[in-house]
């Protein structure tokens, strides 16, 4: 691929080159041998092409169950979703009725539950707050935990040289100071 240093009139293939914008810039590259029509009809593209239809039934599938959806719970995502499962479904050999069920059914399963309304508001209960527990006598880290005001223990620094985490010394193997 390389750079055009002149923007073209228009972007395309011509005389077997392909001219197309790329981060702010332009570039072109040889023509791709592939044409539509070859990679329909060649029988080396047969499992691309088993694939692509078995999605666009998937996809017909999935869009007359998205279809049939109250409008205030029709999501781009549930459609992909429906198609995914549709594609899964179609893959594993059940037919087209079948497929269809298995969608609605769950579509049921995921439907949220409806509560009814509360009559009057209720008040809450205070907020119950938690002590920490208070550590035991000869862990000094948990004691050093506590004394900074962490709720989770960081790890150890050293965690091999148990002496270190109390004092705040660091030992002379590690110490960047010539010593």
């Amino acid at each position: 691929m390389g750079r055009l240093l002149s923007s073209p009139l228009k972007y395309g293939t011509y005389c077997g080159l392909c001219v197309y914008p790329m981060w702010g810039e332009t570039f072109v590259r040889r023509a791709s041998s592939l044409t539509a029509e070859r990679v329909k009809t060649a029988p080396e593209f047969k499992p691309t092409m088993d694939w692509a239809n078995r999605l666009k039934a998937a996809s017909r599938l999935g869009s007359a169950v998205y279809a049939m959806l109250a409008p205030s719970r029709r999501k781009h995502k549930l459609y992909r979703t429906l198609t995914g499962q549709a594609m899964r479904l179609l893959r594993d050999g059940k037919t087209e009725g079948e497929t269809v069920v298995e969608l609605m059914l769950s579509i049921q399963l995921k439907k949220k539950k409806r509560t009814a309304p509360p009559a009057a508001q209720q008040k809450t209960a205070p907020a119950i707050h938690r002590t920490r527990r208070p550590a035991r006598p000869g862990n000094t880290w948990q004691k050093t935990i506590q004394r900074i005001g962490r709720t989770r223990s960081l790890h150890r620094p050293y965690p091999l040289l148990p002496g270190c985490a109390s004092t705040g010394h660091v030992p002379a193997v590690i110490s960047y100071a010539p010593g």
